[in-house]
């Protein structure tokens, strides 16, 4: 499995933060200081030696911060990957636009494309060229009511192998909130 390179918001966020809030601070304390007078060589100083180890506390706070939240994101991922790897089925995540952005190993088996031959590719790749607009159409659907649909509910499917080989496929699909907007699972059993 293998997914789309991606940031964290937060992450992102507190790292502008981390600049940011210094320059700031720095900024306001050379006001302050030059406002009694001093030599401007005597308020740089007086300003490095206060600020100096203030933004080193700061930014050693500041990353300790964005090390725990990296430790907890990476930890969470591989739980998720646990349970998608660990899954019976085929296992293909689509965006909104019908793109690929995830799939588990049972996918390479059961498609024979290697996971990165997938990720970014149309979703319709893995069905009968026939299908394609068809598809696209039931996908579009989809999104305006998502919602679980399981397998065996009364459709007979097929797929294509990388090879080219159509086989039938049961297929079962669930909506995913994510802060990225909604994506779709589904899960394929040759």
């Amino acid at each position: 499995m293998r997914i789309l390179p991606a940031s964290d918001a937060r992450l992102d966020r507190l790292q502008v933060l981390a600049v940011i809030l210094p320059l700031i601070y720095i900024v306001g304390l050379v006001a302050v200081v030059v406002t009694f007078d001093f030599p401007l060589w005597a308020a740089a100083g007086v300003t490095m030696a206060v600020s100096v180890p203030v933004i080193v506390a700061f930014a050693w706070a500041v990353f300790m911060l964005i090390d725990r939240m990296r430790s907890t994101l990476v930890r969470r991922e591989a739980k998720f990957r646990g349970l998608l790897e660990s899954a019976p089925d085929a296992i293909v995540i689509v965006d909104t636009e019908g793109r690929i952005v995830i799939v588990n190993e049972q996918t390479s088996r059961v498609f024979g494309y290697r996971s990165d031959e997938l990720i970014g590719q149309p979703v319709e790749v893995l069905l009968p060229q026939e299908m394609h607009r068809k598809h696209t159409a039931h996908r579009y659907s989809f999104y305006e009511h998502p919602g679980t649909r399981p397998m065996a509910a009364g459709l007979s499917l097929v797929a294509r192998r990388k090879n080219g080989e159509i086989f039938p496929a049961e297929l079962s699909l669930s909506p995913i909130e994510t802060e990225d907007g909604v994506l779709v699972s589904s899960a394929i059993r040759d």
